[in-house]
């Protein structure tokens, strides 16, 4: 089994998706003719049709990302021999609320300092 440092390094726990970008609503500026209110309709409905594309890029996008999470902590805790233990949430939790914003790498280090009061 590698380790997750390893795992880490070789970007096992990326997210492969692109990050969804929002479209932008279209602005129908002052419709003063029946041409314009037209053209305005039409791009209201590609708006409509790319912002439902959004949605689901975005739920997919999020689905992975919770996946990658669920790996992450699953390996971070089988690393530390802590899968079964009653305080295994709770400790990669608070890894997690301490690490997170500076990346994977933090996570891990501040669990194994937490794993030693739990061993």
């Amino acid at each position: 089994m590698t380790d997750v440092r390893t795992k880490i390094k070789n970007g096992d726990y990326e997210n492969k998706l692109p990050y969804p970008r929002k479209p932008s609503k279209p602005n129908g500026g002052t419709v003063l003719n029946a041409k314009d209110a037209a053209a305005f309709l039409e791009a209201f409905k590609a708006y409509d049709a790319a912002l439902v594309d959004y949605h689901a890029d975005r739920d997919a996008y999020n689905r992975e990302s919770g996946e990658i999470y669920d790996t992450f902590k699953a390996d971070v805790l089988a690393e530390l021999g802590l899968t079964d233990h009653p305080k295994a949430d709770k400790l990669f939790g608070m890894a997690w609320d301490h690490g997170h914003s500076s990346g994977y790498s933090d996570v891990l280090s501040w669990a194994e300092e937490f794993a030693e009061l739990v061993n």
